[in-house]
């Protein structure tokens, strides 16, 4: 498997196209409507039979170095059984839930059931407003005696 293939001038002049780099890394330049050349990097592989593309990002952000690295960090994830897509997944999820409070979680839950209750519901009728008016007393028991 030959690696590091394209030199900084073969990707600056790259034409419309996949342009391979060696071990899984491609450069892809596709045209927009206006004409211009859109340049990002891929990360090719395949799992269970099945091919895979992994964006590294746009060549504006992410230089061949920086592709190359990110790259072999890929091919050493697939070599340890793991795949990169669902790594990369998988820790935007658990960012994305580690600022979840349970007050928000507790805000979207209730919003999405309050179409389904009743309005005599005592749920729809206490929960739906309780930030905004205190809760009502009780009924007093009187003492045993």
């Amino acid at each position: 498997m030959s690696i590091n293939r394209l030199s900084q001038l073969e990707v600056a002049n790259a034409k419309v196209g996949m342009h391979g780099d060696g071990g899984g890394l491609y450069l892809q330049v596709t045209k927009t409507a206006a004409g211009r050349l859109n340049k990002s990097w891929l990360f090719r592989y395949g799992v269970g039979g099945r091919e895979r593309q992994m964006g590294l990002g746009a060549l504006s952000e992410v230089k061949l170095a920086d592709a190359r690295q990110k790259a072999a960090e890929c091919r050493q994830q697939r070599l340890d059984g793991i795949d990169p897509i669902e790594t990369r997944e998988n820790a935007r999820r658990l960012s994305e839930a580690r600022n979840v409070t349970f007050r928000h979680a507790f805000e979207l839950f209730f919003a999405t059931k309050r179409k389904n209750l009743s309005n005599g519901s005592p749920l729809a009728q206490g929960l739906g407003s309780r930030s905004s008016r205190a809760p009502e007393p009780r009924a007093r028991l009187r003492p045993f005696g």
